[in-house]
């Protein structure tokens, strides 16, 4: 019996592949040998009415720059992993498909659910804001931000502009 499982490549990317060998999944990952590879961790979650188990199967060790870049729910949101690692979900102990429909599901329950930022916005039409003295450019005046160009300028000295004189008078008052 073929399985879906999903593989995610070091950028992060998911796809879905089947497979009969769901003891080999180093294979399905396109590594040689399954040095390094193995289940990592399971996440158990429960979907309608049925609980369904999602295993993480990846390497915790390798080389610089090809670290896993996919962000995994909790509680291996803070692991580093390599290469390609794929996620294979069982019910009642049997593998089962694992789409990628399903997995987003699962991951933002894992997540504590995901807020939809955009449902609720509220617009500001131009009728609220208050009408402000503004510059030529459109900039409000009230906000202290812009300074008139009628307002006293303050000069600024590099130490070079300095004489000698307040120079020693600044450095004897630094030491005080």
């Amino acid at each position: 019996m073929s399985v879906q499982v999903i593989i995610i490549d070091k950028l992060g990317n998911k796809k879905k592949k089947k497979t009969k060998n769901y003891n080999e999944l180093y294979k399905v990952c396109g590594y040689r040998n399954d040095n390094n590879f193995c289940k990592r961790n399971t996440w158990s979650v429960k979907i309608d009415k049925f609980t369904i188990e999602v295993e993480l199967w990846a390497k915790k060790d390798g080389k610089a720059n090809f670290e896993n870049k996919y962000e995994f729910p909790p509680p291996v949101d803070k692991e580093l992993y390599f290469g390609t690692c794929c996620l294979i979900s069982y019910c009642n102990k049997d593998p089962v498909d694992l789409p990628i429909k399903l997995w987003t599901q699962i991951y933002d329950k894992l997540l504590g659910g995901v807020e939809d930022l955009g449902d609720n916005d509220s617009e500001v039409s131009e009728d609220s804001i208050e009408e402000h003295e503004t510059t030529k450019e459109g900039y409000s005046k009230e906000d202290g931000f812009i300074v008139s160009d009628d307002e006293e300028d303050i000069e600024y000295f590099s130490n070079d502009e300095l004489s000698e004189e307040e120079c020693s008078d600044t450095e004897e008052e630094n030491e005080k």
